[in-house]
């Protein structure tokens, strides 16, 4: 969180978007109140429509990671953009983020799951650095491509992204 994994995915798709590569699948933007995180939003990254995700606020019901509730209604949404991308080729897909929910089987993780093992799209996963060598055991991502976010430039990343999808 914080790390500046969500504005780096951004900067990507924009510059694949400059490219004529379309990207598709999800943000998570975080929800500030001050220099607080109160909450996650998920984008739509072909319609830019918004789905409440994660809040500090919730029901006493409602599923739960960390100090945030899970809005089953972003997770819905989340999940549906996901699930229509295993059959349709697109540019990218871009899932941001996976971690603790999906490495618990939650979240997107049957949705990451179905994209890796079903779609031929490429598929650019932000992770945070502590959860990196779980996410490629899990999913077996042997020939995965990491970039340290903070150390990266997004033009270099960008253009490295360009290949592997032109080749």
């Amino acid at each position: 969180m914080g790390g500046g994994k969500t504005t780096f995915t951004r900067n990507i798709t924009e510059f694949l978007k400059d490219q004529d590569i379309i990207s598709e699948g999800i943000l998570t933007e975080r929800i500030m109140s001050g220099s607080s995180t109160t909450g996650y939003d998920i984008v739509d990254l072909t319609t830019g429509k918004r789905e409440i995700f994660l809040r500090e606020d919730g029901n006493s019901g409602q599923e739960t990671i960390g100090k945030f509730y899970i809005y089953p209604a972003g997770l819905k949404a989340g999940r549906s953009i996901l699930e229509a991308l295993v059959s349709e080729k697109t540019g990218i897909v871009i899932i941001d983020e996976v971690g603790q929910l999906e490495l618990q089987g939650r979240g997107w993780h049957d949705s990451v799951s179905e994209l890796i093992e079903k779609s031929s799209n490429h598929i650019l996963l932000t992770v945070r650095d502590k959860y990196v060598d779980e996410v490629q055991m899990k999913w077996n991502l042997k020939e995965a491509i990491i970039f340290n976010v903070p150390a990266n430039d997004n033009r270099k990343a960008g253009w490295l992204v360009y290949q592997q999808i032109k080749n």
